[in-house]
């Protein structure tokens, strides 16, 4: 039941490698569309990005009692559109997926790597906690760097841009589940490999 288990698992972890190729394809074809400036092409439809603001005056709205009432939106985020940006801030965006998209495909080889160890019973071995601790750091690594890359992007905004009726703000927001999922992923790791080399130890004494 368990080879069973661990055999769907390494297949699903080849087709998640899959789309990961075909989506590393599909960013790389855009760049060189974009640095190409194709006619066909419209980058202004991943020209977006997503801020935060403080305020959104909207101003004075007619509401259903037929009475006209001042409206703020506040505390928000939502995906700012402008139309006539350089394209080289395009160019940052793709740069910073195929960063991300990179780092999750080592993840997903790291991972085949245990499965593949797995799949012929190795199963309590030290390089196995190694494996585990790489995949634990990268991905505290890639939640640190997307925090990092998002706050860049908002100062950008929020220094270059003044939209009417909108207070924009910089934000830090770390995705703290994939943040602390790293850092328990790092601990288990920790223990894994303390056990094996126990377990090498009682091995090597018997």
């Amino acid at each position: 039941m368990k080879l069973t288990f661990i055999h769907v698992v390494d297949w699903l972890l080849k087709i998640i490698w899959f789309f990961q190729m075909i989506f590393a394809a599909v960013l790389i074809f855009s760049a060189v569309a974009i640095m190409a400036d194709v006619s066909w092409m419209d980058i202004e439809k991943i020209k977006g990005f997503n801020i935060s603001f403080t305020e959104i005056n909207l101003g004075d709205v007619q509401m259903h009692d037929n009475q006209t009432h001042a409206v703020t939106l506040t505390n928000g985020s939502g995906r700012v559109h402008i139309s006539g940006m350089d394209s080289r801030i395009v160019g940052f965006k793709i740069i910073g997926a195929f960063m991300e998209l990179l780092v999750w495909m080592y993840v997903i080889y790291l991972l085949r790597r245990i499965f593949a160890k797995l799949k012929v019973g190795d199963y309590f071995i030290r390089s196995n906690g190694t494996t585990l601790r790489k995949i634990a750091i990268s991905i505290i690594g890639i939640s640190l760097f997307l925090n990092t890359f998002h706050y860049f992007i908002s100062t950008y905004i929020y220094k270059h841009f003044s939209i009417e009726g909108v207070i924009l703000k910089r934000t830090i927001e770390l995705d703290t589940r994939t943040f602390l999922f790293g850092i328990m992923l790092f601990v288990i790791a920790q223990i894994f490999i303390k056990g094996a080399e126990i377990k090498e130890e009682q091995d090597l004494t018997i």
